[in-house]
Order: structure tokens, then C-alpha cells, then sequence
């Protein structure tokens, strides 16, 4: 009687007591023995006598043994001494017998995965890992999955961009299987390791070794950042919104929406629809019932990178209707020129009431137009400790009704600041309605000063805290705009021009002894003041019993040039002089606009 028979599915298989199939049943107990070198030579005995007899599933079977018993013993064997009967195992699995073979040719996949991991040759897995066909579906997914967690195990380096790419595709593969969870997993794994291979390209296979967590675990702990990838970054976060919408899921749907916006690389077809797709997507998240609003705080507002804004560009001007130099200098007679005085660590200080402009220099860094709403600035007011508790508002901020920017425009946005009571007001951010539906806010933070003076601040670049975009409010402060008028560009040697400096108390102070510095004052002639409305006939000189001497200065002033002028500035009055005020300690603080 013959020793094989040809089954149902039209393969040659071998009679239980057929020479073949004995030898094959002493290779398997010599195996279980763990006699490995003696199971491995049966098997390939075995083996030759199942080709001979086209007996290919039998062949397959012997093959996948023979490179176990290579891998078991332990040996330092190279790749092609083990990896070829695996190929040759699944190829025969899936291409030669009569009917494919998809379970065994999976068996002998995983067998020799788990071998090579168990010997540390995670270089090797990926190549045997995706020989399995992309038909097999979700399982083919789960195949470019653990290929892709094996080449972060390589033994040099973590290969970020291959695990990127074989997470994508096992992503796509879940996708398709209508597994949203893991694609949701997987896809966002490519979202942040785009981010690490910029930054930190160990930080995946680190995080593992220090918190004792997996890979996919470490990457899902990962913030958003973005990359240089923007193709494939705009199209994860597309994916990844995509799936939390389905799962409504719509705070998560609007970050990931939000982050398409950081793109500028994309095309403006793209770049429109992915804007529509946020609006309709916060729309929708305010519609859901339950849903929490975002309120006009920035913790309640969604942080965008649309507009770009520059802080280093923002600017705070004093008395901004005027023109010229603003602010609070410090003079004492007989000193060279008033140089600025600092008040409570910032040089910028105000009067209760006086309007504080805020110039800020918005770009839109994407290709089609936008508009900003109700623009307006975040800020933070803090009082002095001995201060007494007030319900008022301690300071009013404008709005701008609508900002339009084309593509790759850039505009200036002015915000007015009027403060009502003493304190530090400080600038935190700015506040907006992107396209008049999404609230959105940007912060705006400033490095201060590098810190050099010990060890540690050198090494931990330590940075003081900054302070341009504060400034002091101080009720004390003299409110005093100075104008010239009709003052001459040019004069023709020997004529005479009379001009004129109008002088405005704007303060509830009462401002005195009001002083003029010149850089020549053998040029001028410095008259006595009148109101503004007085008749030249009618106006007399005020006596110096009203007021206190104060002088016309140069940088060095002979005694022939100095002259002395009497004059008082009172509430809510103009007078055509310009001056300043004397402090109770002796020195003189000039404040004005000139």
C-alpha cells in the first residue's frame, strides 16, 4: 500500500505509520526533549523526504521546525541562517499548497516574532512581521503595529519615521476594519513621534525604561506638538478629529481641528475646508446638550496659533492722542538732562484716567482671509497691599469690532487702556472671535532678562521675570500734555519767530513751578505765561508771591542765561508755558508730552 494519500483540499499528506511521517514523530519528542540539535537534523531528513513527495504543507511544517530548533539552541547565528526557513515556511503556507494556508502561515509568523524578541533581534522583526499579506485586514493591521513597536526597540537608536509610517498603515487597517479605537490609538502614536524626532528622539524608548510603561503608552502621555511633517501632519490631526466627531467627542475633535490651523504648507483649498470643518464642528459642540460654553476668560477660550502674534513686536504708548516722548523723568537742578525714572521694577507708569494704548501686530500665516472679532487684550490688575477694598472696575479695556486679514497679511490692532485706580496692571493676552463663531485666545508672554550671576542660573538658563508689557498706575502723577505750536523747521540767521508751547493739565493735581530745558537758551526768550483767551492788553505778569522759582536749564548754564520764571498751573487751565513739578524731597519729575 502507498505511504501517502491526497486529502480533501487536494494536498499530499503521509500514512501515521508511514517512514515519513515516524521520522517526523521523532523530530517532535526529540523536540519536546529539548533535544534541539538532534531534532533540527531529523526535521531536515524529514524535510527532504516531504519535498521529494510534493507533500508541501508537510515541507512548510518541517521547514518552520528546523529554524526554531536554530533559534532554541541559543547560538549566535546570523539572519540568514534562520530567517530563510521562516520565508521559505510562509511562502510555501500561503503560495504552494493547494489551498492557501493564512492560519499556519500566521502561526509561523508569530512563533518566530516571539523567538526573535526572547533574543533581543528586534532588527529582524519588521521583515518577518510584514511578509503576511495586506488581505488578512485587521490582522494585517495588528502585524504593521507590533513591526512598527519593533523598530523602536532597535538597538542603536529608535527609528522614529519607520514607526511612524507602520503605525500610520496599521491605523489605515483598523480604519477599514471599522475599529475606530485602535486607529484612533495608533494614528495618534504618528502624531507624536513626529513631534519627538525633533526634539527627543529617545524619548519614546526612555519614558519606557523610566516609568515601566509600553511604547504606544509613552506616546499617548506625549503632548501635541507639531512638526516639520506638515503633510502628514495635517493629515493625521484631519483623522484623528474625524474619529473623535463620530465618537462626539468634541473637545478632543477640537484640538486636533485646531492644530490643522498651525499648517501653512498645506494648499488654500485644503486650508478652507479645514476651517469650515472647525466653525461646524464648534457649532456643533455648542448645539450638543450638556455641552459647556466657553466663557470670555482665557481658561475658557481655546488657545489658536491663528493669528500670529508677535510679542516682541507689541508696544505700549502713553497718552497716545499726543505726539512725542512719554513719561516720567526725574531732574534735580543743576543735573546735565532728566533721565527716566523706574517705578516698581518697570520704567512705564500712568495716571489714574489717562488712556494707555496698546499697539499689537497681527499676521495671518495662512493662505486665504480671515476675520477677528470683538478683539481685545486679557489683562491682570494688581492693587497695592494697603489698598482699600473697592466694587468699581479697576480698569476698562476697548474692543475692536473686526479685524480683516487676507492671506499673508499683516495688520496693527490698537486697544485702548484707561486705569482707574493705583496698582500694576499687567498685559496676559489677547481675546478674539475667529471669523465672529469660535471664541479663541493667544497668551503673550515676554523672556525677561538672561540671569548670569551664579553657577545654577547659567546652567538652567534662569530668566528674570519681564516687565514691557506692564506698567505702574499711580494717581500722584501729574497728567500734563505739552504741544508746540507754531515752532519753525528752519530759521534764517538774525529773524525771529514767535512760537508758542500749550500746556494742558488733564490731572485732578494741581501741577507748580513748571520748568523749561533747553538745549540753548541763548536762543530763546522765555516770556511770562498767560491763559489761553486773555488779551495781550489786559494780561499782566503773576508776582512771585503766587509761585516758586523754578530754571530755564541748559547742559552747562552761565549765570548770564539763567532766568528766572514765575508761574503756577492750576486745576483744569492751559497756559502757554511748558513746566514741571517740584517733589517735597527737592527733586523734580517732568511729565508731558512734548
Amino acid at each position: 500500500a502507498t505511504s501517502t494519500l491526497v486529502g480533501a483540499d487536494g494536498d499530499v499528506y503521509f500514512r501515521y505509520d508511514s517512514p515519513e511521517a515516524q521520522m517526523r514523530k521523532l523530530a517532535d519528542y526529540s523536540f519536546m526533549l529539548k533535544d534541539f540539535r538532534f531534532a533540527q537534523s531529523v526535521y531536515q531528513v524529514a524535510r527532504r523526504d516531504f519535498q521529494s513527495e510534493k507533500a508541501w504543507r508537510s515541507y512548510a511544517g518541517a521547514q518552520e521546525m528546523v529554524g526554531v530548533c536554530k533559534l532554541m539552541l541559543e547560538v549566535q547565528a546570523t539572519k540568514a541562517e534562520f530567517d530563510g526557513n521562516f520565508e521559505d515556511a510562509v511562502a510555501v503556507y500561503l503560495h504552494k499548497t493547494h489551498l492557501p494556508c493564512p492560519h499556519l502561515a500566521i502561526r509561523a509568523t508569530f512563533i518566530y516574532y516571539e523567538l526573535l524578541k526572547h533574543h533581543g533581534l528586534y532588527a529582524f522583526a519588521p521583515g518577518a512581521l510584514l511578509r503576511l499579506p495586506a488581505s488578512l485586514g485587521a490582522l494585517h493591521a495588528m502585524v504593521c503595529e507590533q513591526a512598527a513597536y519593533a523598530f523602536l526597540k532597535h538597538p542603536h537608536r529608535p527609528e522614529l519615521r519607520k514607526f511612524s509610517f507602520h503605525a500610520m498603515l496599521a491605523g489605515q487597517g483598523y480604519q477599514r476594519a471599522d475599529i475606530g479605537g485602535l486607529a484612533h490609538r495608533c494614528l495618534r502614536m504618528v502624531r507624536q513621534s513626529l513631534g519627538a524626532s525633533l526634539y527627543d528622539p529617545n524619548g519614546f524608548e526612555e519614558a519606557e525604561k523610566r516609568d515601566g510603561h509600553s511604547a504606544e503608552a509613552s506616546a499617548e502621555r506625549r503632548p501635541l506638538t507639531r512638526s516639520k511633517w506638515s503633510a502628514i501632519d495635517s493629515y493625521v490631526n484631519h483623522e484623528l478629529g474625524t474619529q473623535c466627531m463620530a465618537a462626539q467627542s468634541y473637545e478632543q475633535a477640537l484640538q486636533y481641528f485646531m492644530a490643522l490651523m498651525d499648517s501653512d504648507q498645506i494648499s488654500p483649498k485644503l486650508q478652507a475646508k479645514y476651517l469650515q470643518e472647525l466653525l461646524q464642528l464648534y457649532l456643533e459642540r455648542s448645539d450638543k446638550a450638556g455641552a459647556p460654553e466657553l466663557d470670555a476668560s482665557p481658561h475658557g477660550r481655546m488657545e489658536l496659533s491663528v493669528p500670529a502674534i508677535d510679542a516682541q513686536m507689541i508696544r505700549v504708548i502713553m497718552s497716545p492722542e499726543l505726539e512725542g516722548k512719554d513719561g516720567v523723568l526725574g531732574w534735580r537742578h543743576g543735573g546735565p538732562a532728566p533721565e527716566p525714572l523706574a517705578a516698581s521694577g518697570s520704567g512705564l507708569c500712568c495716571s489714574a484716567g489717562e488712556d494707555v494704548a496698546v499697539l499689537v501686530v497681527v499676521k495671518n500665516p495662512l493662505t486665504i482671509g480671515i476675520t477677528l472679532n470683538s478683539f481685545t487684550l486679557d489683562c491682570e490688575f494688581a492693587a497695592p497691599a494697603d489698598a482699600e477694598h473697592s466694587e468699581s472696575p479697576a480698569f476698562a479695556v476697548s474692543t475692536v469690532d473686526s479685524v480683516a486679514l487676507e492671506g499673508g497679511q499683516t495688520a496693527m490692532v490698537s486697544v485702548s487702556i484707561t486705569p482707574q485706580r493705583a496698582g500694576h496692571l499687567t498685559i496676559r493676552g489677547a481675546s478674539y472671535l475667529l471669523c465672529d463663531i469660535l471664541p479663541a485666545y493667544r497668551a503673550l508672554r515676554l523672556p525677561g532678562k538672561r540671569l548670569n550671576d551664579t553657577k545654577e542660573q547659567r546652567l538652567a538658563a534662569t530668566y528674570a521675570a519681564d516687565t514691557r508689557l506692564g506698567f505702574t498706575v499711580d494717581p500722584s502723577y501729574p497728567r500734563l500734555d505739552a504741544v508746540l505750536e507754531e515752532f519753525p523747521d528752519t530759521l534764517v540767521s538774525g529773524s525771529m519767530q514767535r512760537a508758542q508751547i500749550r500746556l494742558t493739565n488733564r490731572g485732578a493735581l494741581a501741577c507748580q513751578s513748571i520748568a523749561l530745558w533747553l538745549s540753548h537758551p541763548s536762543f530763546f526768550d522765555v516770556a511770562s505765561p498767560r491763559l489761553v483767551g486773555s488779551s495781550d492788553e489786559g494780561e499782566s505778569d503773576l508776582d512771585d508771591t503766587g509761585a516758586q522759582s523754578t530754571y530755564v536749564y541748559s547742559e552747562s548754564v552761565p549765570a548770564t542765561e539763567e532766568v528766572l520764571v514765575a508761574n503756577v498751573l492750576q486745576d483744569c487751565s492751559m497756559f502757554v508755558l511748558a513746566g514741571q513739578a517740584i517733589l517735597s524731597d527737592g527733586s523734580s519729575v517732568a511729565a508731558g508730552s512734548g
